[in-house]
């Protein structure tokens, strides 16, 4: 029982991945955006540096568990020092990987000089996005010649190092307040015993046989184990869940050298801190000021459901929060700017989304209307869109009740839902303060954007129609599935919801911020 250990288990994974996204990202910035833009860059590094290096200590574990070998986490920490390594050696030796050369030495061999380069990126951008009323940049008298711009362009809006005194001092404050939440919820984690009905039937089950048996036994059907009584396998009733979240409980406490429920729930503290470092990297890689970031991050971490998934640790639904929304985070800049490192980190991301749940594969197909709205033009996607629909819901009530949906454990399509429930949970019950509310009216104002071609770019337009796809996905389980008893009862409704909570909240921020864009300095 070591807890130098179990921090070394716990730093060393993170620490890796984010040397290796730093070698990623100190490479030369591709001509859409300003060269010297680099506010967030950590912030986004750290948050997404932990999910991706807790993500690698579970493949590892897992693949230490099949290969034979005493289960532990020594094995797979000599593999990823080796990682560590090879990225200091990278970062101390540049030149050995030409395509993530520094970016001086790329702009020397492309022929640009920075301020040539620079006057290329503002003339070549049609991005407002900044954030309300604390503005990211302020006001700059020059004109568009001299700032490299050309008539009718708007430059991407630029970072100041300073704030005035009265956003720091807010700044602060919500700093302040977000921290002493995190630390409640950090202590109620550590003090409380794994509470959650799916952490200890499915999760942590599975995470303590394999410590103390220092094997990854299998779990198997109950009928199956009832059947061979001399079989070496355990069995509970969801047998066949993905093994990464329990793999992701068993690796702390692994290090630690036994089952401590407290130590086993200790990455779900990390995942919310990643979340909230990936958000705030990713506003402010937007364009917004560092307040805009903590104000959004306030209130995602204001809300109770999110909150009690944080204390109430052992649930993979955090996990699939942070996933999707860090995935979303990652589509979105990509879209914006078509960033090869942006978008590798939202397909590595998608990828690992059936990992964690199994509806994560149904989830990471959503992604996909995404990707045709982005392409498509932006006079037509959402006539496309509504058509879609409108064929989708068609073939819902024609169809014979045997259809099954694809990728949900055979679930009948059969219309069975109400509206009582759902607006029950949303806006009466306090699981989601404003949000709700707040999401209706983002939904409405970035329909009205799009109408009145506010926002052509294709980061808006694709967004929107990722938030499109998940609503009619909701409707569609809740309303055509046995899911809508599970809403009336309120058993998942909530768990399924703040899966997308953190994207939701990404996603307002970018529609209001391009809204403060165009009216604000009116």
């Amino acid at each position: 029982m070591d807890y130098l250990a179990l921090a070394f288990a716990l730093l060393l994974p993170w620490l890796a991945a984010t040397l290796w996204l730093q070698i990623l990202w100190r490479g030369p910035q591709p001509r859409q955006l300003p060269q010297h833009t680099t506010a967030g860059r950590w912030p986004m590094l750290l948050g997404y540096g932990y999910i991706l290096g807790a993500l690698l200590s579970a493949a590892l574990l897992y693949f230490t568990g099949i290969s034979g070998l005493p289960l532990s986490v020594w094995p797979a920490l000599l593999v990823i020092s080796l990682f560590a390594f090879g990225a200091v050696w990278l970062i101390r030796n540049p030149s050995a990987l030409p395509i993530l050369a520094p970016q001086q030495a790329a702009q020397h061999h492309s022929g640009l000089n920075p301020q040539t380069a620079q006057s290329e990126t503002d003339a070549s951008l049609r991005d407002t996005a900044v954030s309300p009323s604390v503005h990211a940049s302020p006001p700059s008298h020059a004109s568009s010649s001299e700032q490299g711009m050309t008539p009718g362009r708007t430059a991407l809006p630029q970072t100041q190092s300073t704030m005035p005194a009265w956003q720091w001092v807010i700044f602060t404050a919500l700093l302040i307040s977000v921290g002493i939440r995190l630390t409640g919820l950090a202590l109620e984690l550590w003090w409380q015993p794994l509470f959650p009905w799916d952490a200890w039937t499915t999760w942590g089950v599975r995470a303590r046989v394999w410590t103390e048996l220092h094997s990854l036994v299998p779990f198997i059907a109950p009928e199956v184990w009832l059947a061979d009584p001399d079989s070496p396998a355990y069995t509970i009733e969801a047998y066949d869940y993905p093994l990464t979240v329990s793999l992701l409980a068993a690796w702390p406490a692994l290090a630690y050298g036994d089952w401590n429920e407290s130590v086993a729930k200790l990455p779900w503290l990390g995942c919310a801190l990643a979340l909230a470092l990936a958000f705030y990297g990713q506003v402010r890689r937007w364009g917004g000021s560092p307040l805009a970031a903590m104000i959004f991050i306030w209130g995602l971490f204001s809300l109770p459901l999110l909150n009690s998934h944080i204390a109430l640790a052992g649930y993979a639904d955090l996990w699939m929060a942070t996933l999707v929304g860090l995935a979303f985070m990652a589509f979105a800049h990509w879209a914006r700017a078509r960033v090869w490192r942006d978008g590798l980190l939202a397909v590595v991301l998608v990828i690992c989304l059936p990992l964690i749940k199994e509806e994560g594969a149904v989830w990471a197909a959503l992604f996909l209307p995404a990707l045709i709205a982005y392409w498509l033009p932006s006079r037509w996607w959402l006539v496309i869109a509504a058509v879609a629909l409108g064929a989708v819901l068609l073939a819902l009530v024609a169809t014979d009740l045997e259809q099954v949906l694809p990728m949900l454990n055979g679930f009948t399509l059969e219309y069975q839902g109400a509206w009582r429930p759902i607006w029950e949970h949303l806006f009466v019950r306090s699981s989601w303060h404003l949000f709700a509310m707040l999401m209706l009216l983002t939904l409405t104002l970035a329909i009205v954007q799009e109408l009145l071609g506010i926002t052509p770019q294709p980061q808006y337009r694709s967004a929107l129609a990722w938030v499109l796809a998940v609503l009619t996905g909701f409707y569609i389980l809740f309303f055509w599935t046995v899911a809508a008893q599970w809403a009336a009862m309120g058993t998942s409704i909530n768990r399924v919801l703040i899966q997308f909570v953190p994207a939701f909240i990404f996603w307002m921020y970018i529609t209001f911020s391009i809204s403060w864009s165009v009216f604000g300095k009116r």
